[in-house]
């Protein structure tokens, strides 16, 4: 580790990116694990630069890394995880009331997210050490995005966070149909209805008929309505919805 102790039974592999002479090649990967001395060898490697990777469970931070195939003595320091604290709190609206399924999604640690419970609790355990600050947006359809920031002091394993998040007020449904130059209906097809002012992001798919629906659409006046078909048709968006 960085460090300098051996960290044994960790694997390391190594799966050729480039090969002499700049053409780039993806073949299968080489992997192997560390003996009790933190050395490790992988052999017949084509030559060429080598994406190498280094995984040692929960620890340490898993580390990538450009190598130079024929390179004799390669050292990969791991740098050991900070302390995990357990982050728990509410999310209410003004009045005080629970809100359901809440989007809650930690900036820079994107495996550790979760959504609030039918009384707007959640949890999550995310690292952070002595002096880091890490963000956590709250994002819900109904709702304005809220924000929450931690640092952590390396004393405490456990912090509160609750969170009041402001209404978009008043709702609307949008729909409409989908069809080709034809006149005919294309079903299948997701379409997004989004607005950077308000935050919001809604998603559905087009029916049998063509039909698509956005329920409890928060009214506003910069959304933008875009498809990108999977059929064999051209992209289209229309930013003339309010």
């Amino acid at each position: 580790d960085t460090s300098g102790i051996p960290l044994p039974d960790v694997q390391v592999s190594a799966r050729i990116l480039r090969l002499p002479g700049g053409r780039f090649l993806r073949l299968e990967e080489v992997a192997t694990t560390s003996g009790e001395d933190g050395a490790f060898q992988i052999s017949d490697l084509s030559q060429g630069v080598h994406d190498v990777r280094v995984i040692a469970g929960d620890a340490y931070r898993p580390l990538r890394r450009l190598i130079e195939a024929g390179s004799e003595h390669v050292v990969l320091a791991l740098e050991p995880r900070g302390p995990f604290v357990a982050i728990t709190g509410q999310v209410t609206d003004r009045d005080g009331s629970p809100v359901v399924g809440v989007r809650v999604l930690p900036l820079g640690q994107p495996k550790e997210h979760t959504l609030s419970d039918d009384e707007g609790r959640y949890q999550l355990a995310l690292e952070l050490g002595d002096g880091q600050r890490v963000a956590v947006r709250f994002l819900h359809e109904s709702y304005r995005p809220g924000r929450l920031e931690i640092t952590g002091d390396g004393i405490a394993i456990e912090v509160e966070g609750n969170v009041v998040l402001e209404s978009l007020g008043p709702t609307v449904s949008v729909a409409g149909i989908l069809r080709d130059d034809s006149d005919g209906p294309i079903d299948g097809e997701v379409v997004f209805l989004t607005s950077a002012e308000l935050g919001t992001h809604y998603r559905t798919v087009s029916a049998a008929d063509g039909a698509f629906e956005f329920p409890g659409v928060a009214q506003g006046a910069d959304y933008q309505l875009k498809v990108t078909p999977h059929g064999p048709y051209l992209d289209y968006v229309d930013t003339a919805v309010t």
